[in-house]
């Protein structure tokens, strides 16, 4: 069942499986389990109400769309399983104010964190080989960033 009222969206879902994960929402906090990638979530099988996102061990890739337009998103805690944060994944998080990237990343995709408006600083860890165009494009809070020498 959905319900939308005046652009929110409501899901009455509160678990599920996305790619080869479970996803399991408590009120506004969603926790995501399992081993290997999320896949492409573009369609919020949790809604986009969420105000924290707890990733657990054994996840490797945040799916496409994943987060994306979660304005209420203040807090995000990610595994040192994680290897990829696909397109798209926090893109309009305009709430969230900082994300530790694990030292296990090594890709983050295309528009990943767009429009992160309350992004004041990130660090990419040293394994990170590569991150895609316009990754932290309108993130207007953002004063700080530091990239290893070598990451294209």
């Amino acid at each position: 069942m959905l319900i939308s009222f005046k652009g929110i969206t409501a899901n009455a879902t509160t678990s599920g499986t996305v790619g080869s994960c479970k996803w399991q929402l408590v009120g506004t906090e969603l926790v995501i389990s399992g081993n290997g990638s999320m896949g492409d979530c573009s369609d919020w099988p949790w809604g986009n109400n969420i105000t924290s996102v707890t990733i657990n061990e054994g996840v490797t890739t945040i799916g496409i769309g994943a987060f994306s337009e979660c304005h209420s998103l203040i807090k995000v805690t990610l595994p040192n399983s994680l290897k990829t944060i696909e397109r798209y994944a926090f893109c309009d998080c305009s709430s969230l104010p900082k994300v530790t990237i694990p030292d296990s990343v090594v890709a983050i995709g295309n528009y990943a964190f767009s429009g992160c408006y309350s992004l004041t600083s990130i660090e990419i860890p040293s394994g990170v080989t590569s991150i895609g165009s316009s990754a932290f494009t309108s993130c207007y809070s953002l004063s700080e960033i530091d990239i290893p020498s070598g990451v294209t």
